[in-house]
């Protein structure tokens, strides 16, 4: 039976709310495949037309992959002249630094007629002024290739984002109404921006995609090593002293070839180990992300240590990225012990997109321990409804996004890991998942990624003090 407990006072705080209910900043993003999506197969990998050896495909994926015809994704319930848009991180521009942007390409899956795409700098961790911009006269289903007529330079620290513009239909069941290709290639969990009429306001919000990327990237030109492996930051790893602990590094394949082998070399406070090597398989392509195990030794002291996992050859030649180290933490513990998880939801009945995310929970809570997950209903966040009770309204105050609440939202352990869509440069403790499975992928990084620390010193300080009497 799962254990589905409703605005328990238990959780409760004794801290005075401070955010206020917002009804035009409500984050209702959530965006839907066409009613005929799962016909037929949904992914195609296209061929585009061939880059030069300078050049790459940068986005939230690499590959030519594309949703096939009439198999898009759309929002529907924002029809208007919108713009899409993908953001470039800081982390995903780090490798090219100093190289530039030359073009860009994004995928349809319907005809959407003319168009103009855009690379806009950050403002408020969202697509601000356009610092480059060319017109498409008229789009193709596929893949759509724009160059731009002057290269935007790639800076160090700096965030980007890239898109274009379309006009949003009305329809939940004309194809035309899902014109985005979106794919499960590429990195996870990542937003869709969409500039749209939202209640009274026109502005950029974020979307969620429900574990799927959009087909937009850029097309960056400049010197690239034929073997280039650039691997990914970890996060935190936990262990126990004396022993080894694994954990698995992502990286992107921007070598010639498809990555069959890498050789590498784990540093735990600066002393290196000696190189090991791991095969691949199967092998991952080019402009693909593979991952690889690593084993890290916890040595024999607790403590937080840092960690460094340089890959040193790809296919037994040196690796030539510019970035070929992936850092993170080794937090060190005597005892260990399995992590639970609170999800915490903030519903109301006056929220009319809370019930499908509702479902979304219950489907996950379904197949979950319930032993170790727990649900909390808070009614709060978009106004209050006859189970609202003063607990869950105390509780708005873990909102970061500049004072403003909204539902459906979850949290996990109130753990801030969320990018703030508001409070710029900040975390949040709130996000709207898109799907069962993406509830399921947040909660396995608390229950399956993490582990609890706990040490208790209390008992050797009452022995100290029986010992002094």
């Amino acid at each position: 039976m799962k254990k589905f407990l409703l605005s328990i006072a238990a959780l409760a705080m004794s801290f005075a709310a401070s955010a206020q209910v917002d009804v035009q900043h409500q984050r209702v993003g959530v965006v839907e495949q066409s009613p005929y999506f799962a016909q037929q197969s949904a992914v195609v990998h296209k061929a585009a037309k061939r880059i030069a050896a300078n050049q790459r495909w940068v986005g939230y994926y690499s590959s030519d992959a594309l949703a096939a015809a009439h198999k898009g994704m759309g929002i529907y319930n924002y029809p208007g002249d919108n713009k899409v848009a993908i953001c470039l991180s800081e982390a995903i521009l780090k490798p090219y630094v100093g190289k530039n942007i030359v073009g860009l390409r994004f995928g349809l899956c319907e005809e959407i007629g003319s168009s103009s795409i855009s690379l806009y700098k950050s403002a408020s961790s969202k697509p601000g002024d356009v610092c480059r911009s060319a017109n498409v006269e008229k789009c193709v289903i596929g893949w759509n290739e724009v160059k731009f007529s002057e290269p935007y330079p790639i800076k160090a620290g700096e965030e980007l984002y890239a898109g274009y513009t379309y006009t949003q239909f009305d329809s939940n069941t004309d194809t035309k109404s899902y014109p985005f290709s979106a794919v499960k290639d590429g990195l996870a969990d990542q937003p869709l921006w969409v500039y749209c009429k939202l209640g009274n306001d026109t502005g950029w919000y974020n979307f969620s995609m429900g574990g799927y990327n959009i087909s937009i990237q850029v097309l960056v030109e400049g010197d690239f090593a034929e073997y280039d492996v650039m691997p990914s930051d970890f996060g935190t790893v936990k262990g126990a002293i004396n022993s080894n602990v694994e954990t698995a590094v992502e990286f992107t394949n921007n070598a010639v070839e498809a990555v069959s082998s890498l050789d590498y070399v784990v540093s735990v406070d600066g002393v290196a180990g000696s190189e090991q090597h791991v095969a691949i398989s199967p092998s991952v392509g080019y402009n693909k992300i593979g991952t690889f195990k690593v084993s890290i030794p916890c040595g024999s002291t607790e403590g937080l240590k840092n960690v460094k996992v340089e890959v040193t050859k790809v296919n037994g030649h040196k690796n030539g990225g510019a970035t070929i180290v992936a850092e993170g933490k080794l937090s060190v513990a005597a005892n260990v012990y399995k992590r639970n998880l609170c999800i915490e939801e903030f519903t109301t009945e006056q929220c009319g997109n809370c019930p499908r995310v509702a479902g979304y929970l219950h489907e996950y809570l379904e197949t979950a321990d319930p032993n170790r997950v727990f649900a909390v209903c808070h009614h709060a966040g978009y106004y209050t409804d006859w189970l609202t009770k003063s607990c869950d309204k105390t509780l708005l105050y873990l909102y970061n996004d500049g004072g403003r609440t909204f539902a459906p939202a979850m949290m996990f352990n109130r753990e801030p890991d969320f990018k703030s869509t508001y409070a710029t440069g900040q975390k949040n403790n709130v996000v709207i998942p898109g799907s069962a499975t993406e509830i399921s992928k947040y909660a396995s990084k608390y229950l399956d990624k993490t582990m609890a620390d706990a040490k208790l010193d209390g008992l050797s300080h009452i022995t100290k003090a029986k010992a002094r009497r």
